[in-house]
């Protein structure tokens, strides 16, 4: 009797816990909702909760997925300020764990992460006719960056719809392309990448063209299609290159990003030291008359605050994630190289309180993560009901 209403109390959890994460993704769409209230009222408490209703299981739970919270740790303790470097670790533990109690839900991680790819279809649909009757309007291809009211950050929007349309592809049309004919297969691949380079020449986002590259590259790698996905990459060059791409891309002029990591990385060997780096100093890089925060660049930003030491802690989850994602091919993997192509221009922390790139960096990262450790997982599901029967 326990043991019924044990999985019975569970799966209520995991559902609940699969509702606030729909809701979670979809506040990056819908103005009236703000990411942040729902991670901090709805996700961080049940998280929580989720974690210390069965304290005993929490080994377990460590042994599945130690190889990649210690590391980044780790990293945190290197250059540690005080509580708020802690509180960061802890809400990617938490955050990790919502993500476990979403892909064993009833609705299950793909099902919710549909919803969010469809409105992301939705999303671009709106926006392109809304900038081109911009375009009508005033001659001008503007950068959209105003979302049904809302003032919404380009690059990130960009790359949600390049992460859910790929979504799409791996889980609904290639599987029905495949059996159809290599013809259509081909289509198919020509008409996501010609959606994926709308959604950036929409939001003039360089960065989601860079992270839906690396998705092809090894997609193509992945699959062995080698002439099949080479051929329609260069049908899609083709076709932005007659339709003007290139120069609406170009419109906002050269990127900043060598600049910043020439002088990031001077200042890394001239005056921190490549071992243990810079730590989080609070330094401008400079690019021409401007100054940036970060050195726009994951690896880069890494070796910066933490030096080899850092990037040696966080190759640790990195050997053991591509390894697990090539051998388990599960389609979080790929569309998680979109994320990780981002990031290479983007940003360049790992761990930060609740932002928009966790949605197209950690939330596929994680979830493959926690296909590749399924075995480990199911222990741990076993000894939350183990104890739960004991008690």
């Amino acid at each position: 009797m326990n043991a019924m209403n044990d999985t019975k109390l569970t799966g209520v959890f995991c559902k609940l816990m699969a509702g606030i994460f729909l809701l979670y993704l979809l506040s990056f769409y819908i103005p009236p909702i703000k990411p942040k209230t729902v991670f901090y009222l709805g996700l961080m408490p049940l998280g929580l909760l989720w974690l210390l209703w069965r304290p005993i299981a929490l080994g377990d739970w460590l042994k599945a997925f130690g190889i990649f919270l210690l590391p980044l740790a780790a990293i945190q303790l290197l250059n540690i300020h005080g509580m708020d470097d802690i509180k960061l670790w802890l809400y990617m533990a938490v955050f990790l764990t919502c993500c476990v109690m979403v892909e064993r839900s009833t609705w299950g991680a793909e099902r919710v992460y549909s919803v969010f790819a469809w409105c992301g279809v939705l999303v671009l649909c709106y926006s392109t006719v809304d900038w081109l009757w911009i375009w009508h309007q005033s001659g001008q291809w503007i950068r959209y960056e105003n979302l049904f009211g809302r003032s919404v950050d380009p690059i990130n929007t960009s790359v949600f719809i390049a992460s859910g349309l790929a979504f799409l592809w791996l889980t609904t049309f290639e599987p029905k392309l495949k059996q159809h004919s290599t013809l259509a297969l081909f289509a198919g691949l020509v008409v996501l990448s010609g959606l994926v380079l709308l959604a950036a020449l929409v939001f003039q986002s360089r960065t989601a063209l860079l992270g839906f590259g690396l998705f092809m590259v090894a997609y193509i790698v992945m699959r062995r299609m080698w002439g099949l996905g080479l051929l329609a990459l260069i049908a899609i060059a083709v076709i932005g290159y007659l339709a003007g791409a290139d120069q609406i891309l170009s419109q906002r002029g050269l990127s900043y990003r060598p600049q910043i990591w020439a002088d990031a990385w001077h200042r890394i060997i001239d005056t921190c030291g490549i071992w243990f780096g810079c730590g989080n100093d609070g330094y401008g890089f400079r690019a021409e008359q401007y100054r940036f925060t970060h050195p726009h660049n994951l690896p880069l930003g890494i070796l910066y605050s933490d030096g080899v030491v850092g990037l040696a802690l966080i190759g640790i989850f990195v050997v053991a994630y591509v390894r697990g994602g090539i051998r388990l091919k599960t389609p979080w993997f790929l569309i998680s190289l979109i994320g990780i192509g981002a990031q290479l221009t983007n940003m360049s922390w790992l761990l930060t309180s609740p932002k928009a790139y966790w949605i197209y960096f950690w939330v596929p990262i994680l979830l493959a993560f926690i296909q590749i450790q399924r075995e480990k997982v199911d222990r741990y599901f076993a000894a939350r009901q183990h104890t739960g029967n004991a008690a």
